[in-house]
């Protein structure tokens, strides 16, 4: 698993698609849903988006994961992912609510890897941890994150602002330390952190 961190409008997208042409794009929001459903991420079912296409069942496929700040606002807002409301208050995720957010988004970085090696299908072919499936032809062979770098500037006042900031860089510790490679993207320039 990968990890191409950078901020906005850095070159992430860019560099990730020069690396890995023809991957499977899905916003985190539908990765997390269909991971905590169980679901293989299915090109499909109308997960992939440009600027990509989908994979075609190609054994060793890449699935890039990107729009995770999308997906932490989600959960600040009580939008339309899962468990969005889990401790809401008027200043955002009270810490209970960060603590549950937190542990979502640690058991999907963690199951990521396994699921890749238990057969997990772009296609939706092979189930999700089905024993005998491990090789099928579709199962991922990398995943890639894109995560924004939203740290680096000014402390917005407005709390829930700043609890979003708060859960990207803890999102960017953790899914740090679950890849085994991660890239710092700055002016279209890739550096490796690990």
């Amino acid at each position: 698993m990968q990890l191409f961190l950078g901020g906005a409008c850095a070159g992430k997208r860019e560099r990730v698609n020069e690396r890995f042409p023809g991957a499977t794009w899905s916003s985190a929001q539908a990765a997390m849903a269909r991971l905590e459903r169980g679901d293989a991420p299915a090109a499909a079912a109308g997960v992939t988006e440009s600027p990509a296409p989908a994979v075609d069942g190609t054994p060793g496929a890449v699935w890039v994961i990107h729009g995770w700040l999308a997906w932490l606002e989600a959960q600040l807002g009580g939008g339309s992912a899962p468990g969005g409301d889990v401790g809401l208050d008027d200043t955002g995720l009270s810490d209970a609510g960060l603590d549950e957010t937190r542990r979502r988004w640690r058991t999907a970085l963690a199951a990521l890897p396994m699921a890749g090696k238990a057969g997990l299908s772009m296609s939706g072919k092979a189930g999700l941890g089905e024993p005998g499936r491990e090789g099928e032809a579709g199962a991922i062979g990398e995943i890639v994150l894109i995560i924004p770098e939203v740290g680096r500037g000014i402390v917005p006042m407005d709390a829930r602002e700043r609890q979003l900031r708060d859960l990207a860089g803890w999102l960017a510790q953790d899914a740090s330390a679950a890849c085994t490679a991660v890239w710092y993207v700055r002016h279209g320039l890739v550096m490796a952190l690990k």
